[in-house]
């Protein structure tokens, strides 16, 4: 069950306009889909959880407490699980020296701790920039994250190589081969992602034609250690599937949970879109919420869905994040600027809720603070402009929450407004029902 609420003050009209919304529905706890991974041209890491039709958690990921990420000379190529303990690794190559690092993310997911070397097999820490990781995958089932290499210069321009790994230590590197030489590739294609697209065990290459006369195309080579061993075309109604090349491949992997692997595309127009395949053939897809991310953020990782329901929150800040980059992300749509977090506010917002959750009631006017305007002048917050939503669902995520203010008219006219440019949001839960509070305004 879930129910939102909202008011609205607004000081230079001199006038107050109350709205209590009732939404009832039946909801479920979601199944956890799978966490994509940017980078932004300035360096900063974000990630994005989703199951492609909604977005359940969302948040930056600093570099050692450092919001700013990493200097943009080092550039994100992957992320996997390096060391088996469960977590995702963000793989990450200087692009001027080759130098290769392993970045190590806690438990929350939000920061990386700490930094490791990657060793080429002659024990040093880089390779040539000729060549380009293009993915790292356990290419020969022994837990071990491989990496998959791309010549883009050079000498070795076109041909391929893979370094099957101990750890983050090369131990048998080597060069892709077919009918025994050396395989290569036009330039012209590029290695996009690799995985186990047709659900033989083996790990595929997934190939898209960025130029040329095949350009549009999209093919895959099936291994067998160092040798392709097959391969064909992506097909699509009985015939090839081709893209436009504005979109760009960036992922393979099971981001909805259904036991099937997804192609994850990128436009440059900051568009995301997901194909549900069957072996080569697309077979289902559509746009992937939460429907764009910026050109100036490059999509370069997913970690899988692992099919598991995910739990109850306990640490409401990162929901709170979570709701704040929902609101935000719709009112980019609408050609509206962000809302800042205040924190302030937030500690208003959460305390109402707390109110509600302790008192067992769900309203703008509380027993203990009074209405919503006595609580922003007992804080001494003065504003010119103010609204406040609430809600309360079984469930405890931000997308809940949001799809039932985003529904009504009232709670999505002030998402949307012009007039606030500051936001505080706080939840609180009491039995298993959670209470959100998001409060608006403009400071005078």
């Amino acid at each position: 069950m879930k129910l939102n609420t909202c008011y609205k003050k607004t000081a230079y009209l001199f006038a107050l306009a109350l709205l209590l919304i009732f939404i009832f529905a039946a909801t479920a706890s979601a199944e956890g889909g799978g966490t994509l991974y940017f980078r932004h041209t300035d360096g900063r890491f974000e990630y994005l959880q989703s199951d492609g039709s909604q977005v359940y958690g969302a948040g930056s990921i600093s570099s050692r407490g450092n919001s700013l990420g990493l200097n943009p000379e080092w550039e994100s190529k992957a992320a996997a699980d390096m060391n088996g303990n469960g977590r995702f690794e963000l793989i990450i190559q200087n692009k001027y020296d080759g130098r290769l690092v392993v970045g190590y993310l806690n438990a929350s997911g939000n920061d990386i701790e700490r930094y490791e070397k990657i060793y080429n097999p002659s024990g040093g820490d880089r390779i040539s920039t000729d060549w380009e990781l293009r993915d790292v995958y356990d290419l020969n089932n022994n837990g071990n994250p491989d990496l998959i290499w791309q010549g883009v210069s050079g000498n070795v321009r076109g041909q391929l190589a893979i370094w099957f790994m101990d750890g983050l230590t090369a131990t048998s590197p080597g060069r892709i081969t077919q009918a025994g030489g050396r395989a290569t590739i036009d330039p012209s294609w590029q290695l996009r992602a690799v995985g186990d697209l047709m659900g033989n065990g083996r790990p595929e290459l997934l190939w898209q034609a960025v130029s040329g006369a095949h350009r549009g195309e999209l093919a895959y080579w099936t291994l067998s250690g160092f040798e392709r061993s097959g391969g064909g075309r992506l097909t699509h109604q009985g015939g090839r599937a081709s893209i436009n090349p504005a979109w760009q491949m960036r992922a393979l992997g099971d981001l909805t949970g259904n036991g099937n692997p997804e192609i994850i595309w990128h436009n440059s127009n900051g568009s995301l879109a997901y194909w549900e395949m069957s072996g080569n053939n697309r077979n289902g897809g559509g746009s992937l919420a939460p429907g764009s991310k910026s050109a100036s953020w490059t999509l370069f990782g997913m970690k899988p869905a692992d099919g598991t329901t995910t739990p109850p929150p306990t640490d409401f800040a990162q929901v709170e994040q979570n709701i704040l980059y929902l609101v935000n992300d719709i009112r980019a749509t609408w050609g509206r600027q962000p809302l800042q977090m205040h924190d302030q506010t937030r500690e208003l917002a959460r305390a109402h809720s707390r109110d509600m959750a302790n008192n067992n009631f769900f309203s703008h006017t509380s027993p203990t603070t009074g209405s919503f305007a006595d609580r922003f002048n007992n804080a001494g917050i003065s504003y010119s402009a103010a609204a406040e939503n609430i809600h309360k669902n079984t469930v405890g995520d931000a997308r809940t929450a949001f799809n039932g203010w985003y529904n009504s008219p009232g709670h999505r006219q002030n998402m949307l407004s012009r007039d606030y440019t500051h936001t505080g949001i706080g939840i609180a839960e009491r039995n298993g029902t959670y209470y959100y509070t998001q409060k608006f305004f403009t400071p005078r």
